[in-house]
């Protein structure tokens, strides 16, 4: 018999797990991999290692919200600065966009000159709460026509979309913001050691805790007698709980529920209606290269010709600033696009022909490759359709709209199918809210 079970190890798993083990209650995380972390994970090639999916952050600085949670959770983590500037790409032209608000704002300025005061009035006004809904109900592109004209600069301005799974025209504004405004208020960082480590330093606070993590253990069915839940596993292990927290897919839980489980109004909705965000396809590259010059590519290459245009390629080379990824005298490549669900041949051509373009000689420099599409996240992680954004950041989804995170009577979802939406920052905020939630605090910290 436990207090809570959760379901699935993802970071907004471990975050709930931990505060809810660290205030003294029995936890149980079941899982049904045999890694934690979700989409926060890596994985070695020869002596490489990869991150799976996540491993840009935001707000990692030692005021930045992450951090402050990680902290009272009495987590110590390094990160690194990824880059001091980030490069833009928007056909031929190259805008190295430096990181910080105050300096990212001055350079728009002098970029754009003729956009300046809209500049400055877009800034201000997207900070002021009155405006929000407003921007609940309008898509990113909406409000960017109503401050500019310059098409790069809209293209700047959202370029990273990519991180929503969803472009300008679809993207509901408040969304688009908080993705804006948290990633160039201090910019990117890298988890010192991958995203692997990161999620394992979780679980270890999580077991320090005293709570009990099960690996390779898949859920196959929840029921409730009275009010207490009966959990079952596919090996047919059976465990009690009081309380149900879900980090796992949202519509893969309806189907393990049986009708002795009831859900809100809200996630009955979000069964019925909700649409899934688009998934993720992405190619990892072993590289034996010695002049790291040639590997200053790391930014986001945007078409230039339509502000929607799905073929937007984000490009990094972690062993830049992490050497522990790989070998002296050898990097790691990694692309990530919106996977258009054609065949992984077809959309790597386009990736490849990107890259030859930027590395000379690059075929001769690569070691190994590895891709993965919908289909790959959607059997590690079992998020429908490979989503790895939760639901889509739509207007009809976005925002306060989104899913609340009490799902039905002491049944709540963490993650990124809920309110707070997709990013690490928001799924360890998620995690944090439901088990004060829980624990019948309120408050963030």
């Amino acid at each position: 018999m436990f207090d809570a079970v959760i379901i699935g190890a993802g970071i907004g798993g471990l975050v709930c797990g931990c505060n809810l083990a660290r205030n003294g209650k029995k936890v149980a995380i079941f899982e049904q991999h045999s890694l934690v972390g979700g989409c926060c994970t890596s994985f070695k090639r020869k002596e490489f290692q990869f991150d799976a999916g996540a491993h840009l952050f935001c707000e990692c600085s030692d005021v930045g919200s992450l951090n402050v949670i990680l902290k009272k959770l009495d987590i110590k983590y390094e990160f690194i600065q990824y880059t001091a500037n980030d490069i833009i790409y928007i056909g031929n032209k190259k805008y190295n966009c430096p990181h910080k608000i105050k300096e990212f704002l001055k350079f728009l300025e002098n970029n754009f000159r003729d956009e300046k005061d809209n500049i400055r009035r877009f800034f201000l006004d997207i900070k002021k709460r009155e405006n929000i809904n407003k921007f609940e109900n309008i898509a990113y592109e909406e409000l960017l026509k109503e401050y500019f004209k310059n098409q790069d600069l809209k293209k700047i301005l959202s370029a990273m979309w990519l991180f929503a799974g969803s472009v300008p025209n679809e993207l509901c504004a408040s969304d688009g913001i908080s993705i804006f405004q948290s990633y160039w208020k201090e910019g990117a960082f890298y988890p010192k050691g991958g995203a692997q480590k990161f999620s394992d330093t979780f679980a270890d606070k999580f077991n320090e805790y005293g709570g009990k993590l099960f690996l390779s253990s898949k859920v196959v069915k929840i029921s409730k007698v009275g009010r207490v839940y009966r959990v079952k596993l596919e090996n047919g292990s059976e465990y009690s709980a009081r309380v149900i927290v879900n980090n796992g897919d949202f519509k893969a839980l309806k189907n393990i529920c049986n009708n002795s489980v009831t859900f809100s109004e809200d996630a009955r909705k979000y069964m019925n209606l909700g649409e899934e965000s688009s998934s993720i396809f992405s190619t990892y590259w072993a590289l034996k290269c010695d002049d790291e010059r040639e590997l200053n590519i790391s930014g986001w290459y945007l078409s230039e010709a339509d502000l929607n245009s799905k073929s937007a390629i984000l490009l990094t080379v972690p062993s830049l600033y992490d050497k522990t990824l790989c070998a002296d005298g050898y990097h790691i490549l990694q692309t990530f696009s919106m996977d258009n669900y054609e065949s992984k041949e077809n959309q790597l051509d386009v990736v490849r022909e990107k890259i030859q373009g930027l590395i000379l000689d690059f075929n001769k420099k690569v070691i190994s490759l590895e891709t993965a599409n919908w289909k790959t996240i959607q059997r590690y992680t079992v998020n429908y359709n490979g989503s790895p954004y939760g639901w889509k950041h739509s207007i009809n989804q976005g925002g306060r709209k989104r899913m609340n995170s009490l799902i039905g009577d002491n049944i709540h979802q963490v993650g990124h199918w809920t309110q707070l939406g997709s990013g690490i920052k928001s799924v360890v905020i998620s995690g944090i809210l439901v088990s004060r939630s829980i624990l019948g605090k309120e408050g963030l910290y």
